[in-house]
């Protein structure tokens, strides 16, 4: 022990047995984070130096830095109570080494990764038209919190060891200003998106290196509908919206990309008369910089009585025949009954598939699906019964989750999942499933709509090892 009064301080930490071997355990504290060095199969340590200490150092261990919602299971149980003090407090005085033991990690279990895939019947082969391969991979969350940045790798590793071939990375920006004439970009830090490009170039450089096939959506969030608008605010939008287009293009050409899809924001109650002129333009600008594949992304989602709708509707804007492919987002109710049963999914998963098949076979266009369901109980009834904002529950903690509307139920998302597949295996002009949301790091009980680690996950690899 040192004399003389406060010294650094070294903490020493035992994590659980299921951490994931690829995380960095960080000490959290309010100020500042401290990256610990692996110094055993468990253990983990750092030295802190004694100016950052203080008189009382409040911290906790979290998983690759993030904050509350990759931090160990301990009180407080919110997330306005970590931040107000994580919940381990030491005051240093002459202390030169502290010794802590991580219980469990948010979101994880005690022990193991999670329920096992639950049963399914047996997984059929999907044969796409054309001799095409069915792709089968992970819609991938952005990386929006800086985390994220540190665990691009081994969230590539973990994509090929289950075995899918395909991924799609969507960018968000917003549009920034209406008024005279709209203006889009990236409003990072105010709403989570990419920080930068290199950022998004650095995650595609990983995926393509790997031999996943990678589709890149750019995306415009928040653009209000219900106003008409003039000729010349639409000239200015089209602008917006090409300029934005072709910068992602470019980035897309540049690191290798597969292909390149978006959702034709801009469609509109009151579109200019030339609406279809304006996109076929928009188009054309995208496949002068990239020369692979383009698509249009297509939303289905349903109302609380169930009514299905896919936006735009069509007839769309723009004309089908200006793409390569179309893209299915579907969020909405398969079945409204809590105890379907899963032929009654099956039915249902291909009913929803179905309204999209007048505009994929006017111009002979395959559809890749990206279904977004929640492991929640009755995972079915989508967009009926929750929305995307249901992830608040991941940030609320654990405790605020489990007194709230939801029954966690992987192995229901995992049905649902599994009956969209097996509505695809009937339908050959589907060519992919590739389930949205899916975290950039192991939350295996968090109950929002990624499949990573999951039950999900589970019965993908069974449909997976099933493929020729």
């Amino acid at each position: 022990m040192a004399c003389g009064g406060p010294t650094d301080v070294t903490f020493r930490v035992t994590v659980p047995d299921n951490t994931p071997e690829d995380d960095t355990i960080v000490v959290y504290g309010l100020a500042q984070q401290y990256v610990m060095a692996k110094i055993g199969a468990t253990t983990h340590e750092v030295t802190v130096a004694v100016e950052d200490l203080g008189d009382r150092f409040s911290y906790r261990y979290t998983r690759n830095g993030m904050d509350f919602v990759a931090s160990e299971a301990i009180a407080p149980e919110t997330g306005p109570e970590f931040f107000a003090n994580p919940g381990r407090t030491i005051e240093p005085g002459d202390r030169e080494l502290v010794e802590d033991v991580v219980q469990r990690w948010r979101w994880f279990p005690a022990t193991g990764l999670g329920p096992p895939a639950p049963a399914i019947a047996a997984p059929l082969v999907l044969a796409p038209a054309g001799g095409r391969r069915f792709q089968l991979g992970a819609g991938m969350q952005d990386l929006w919190d800086p985390a994220f940045t540190t665990t691009i790798d081994a969230t590539t590793r973990h994509l090929l060891d289950v075995g899918y071939n395909a991924v799609s990375v969507s960018v968000p920006w917003q549009v920034m200003a209406t008024d005279p004439l709209p203006k889009v970009g990236n409003a990072y830090p105010d709403l989570p998106n990419y920080p930068d490009d290199e950022t998004l170039r650095t995650q595609l450089r990983s995926l393509v290196a790997a031999g996943l096939s990678v589709q890149l959506r750019p995306q415009v969030d928040r653009l209000d509908t219900s106003v008409p608008r003039s000729d010349a605010w639409w000239d200015a939008w089209f602008v917006e919206l090409g300029d934005m287009m072709v910068h992602f293009a470019e980035i897309a050409r540049e690191e290798g990309v597969t292909s390149f899809a978006f959702y034709p924001t801009g469609h509109h109650p009151h579109p200019p008369p030339n609406a279809d002129a304006r996109w076929r333009a928009l188009v054309a600008r995208v496949r002068g910089t990239f020369a692979g594949p383009v698509g249009v992304i297509l939303v289905g989602f349903s109302d609380q009585a169930g009514t299905q709708y896919v936006i735009p509707d069509p007839p769309m804007t723009p004309s089908p025949d200006a793409f390569d492919f179309l893209v299915f987002d579907t969020f909405g109710a398969i079945d409204l009954r809590g105890d379907a049963s899963d032929a009654d999914l099956v039915a249902g998963a291909g009913v929803m598939l179905d309204r999209v098949a007048a505009v994929a076979s006017s111009a002979s266009l395959p559809v890749i699906v990206v279904p977004g369901y929640a492991a929640v109980a009755g995972s079915w009834r989508g967009s009926s019964f929750y929305s995307i904002d249901i992830y608040d529950a991941t940030f609320g903690g654990e405790q605020q989750w489990q007194q709230g509307r939801y029954t966690s139920s992987p192995v229901d998302q995992a049905r649902t999942i599994d009956a969209f597949l097996r509505a695809a295996a009937s339908r050959p002009w589907v060519t992919g499933l590739i389930p949205f949301g899916y975290w950039n790091m192991d939350m295996p009980l968090e109950p929002g709509m990624s499949t990573r680690r999951l039950a999900t996950e589970g019965v993908l690899e069974r449909w997976i090892g099933a493929q020729p």
